[in-house]
């Protein structure tokens, strides 16, 4: 992700990504993650604490829980890559 997103586009998916953590109703305390990474690394530790939400809530069963996230473009997505073997 950090080699195709923005530092922006990335920041908003985190940030959207906590609103909706801390909107659910969890029966437990919910992770506590800073909303903006600062310093060496920065982008790495966003997308990773992305992924620590996400397997937070798979732990718990609670993917579905989260609204269903879509684009407004696909050309905004990365393509998978093709090795001679895929083909």
């Amino acid at each position: 992700m950090i080699d195709f997103y923005s530092d922006k586009d990335i920041n908003v998916a985190k940030a959207c990504l906590l609103n909706d953590l801390h909107s659910m109703i969890l029966s437990e305390k919910t992770l506590h993650l800073p909303t903006r990474r600062e310093g060496d690394n920065r982008l790495a530790r966003e997308v990773d604490d992305m992924i620590i939400v996400f397997t937070f809530l798979d732990e718990r069963k609670l993917l579905d829980n989260l609204p269903k996230y879509v684009t407004d473009g696909s050309d905004n997505m990365p393509t998978t890559r093709l090795y001679e073997g895929d083909l």
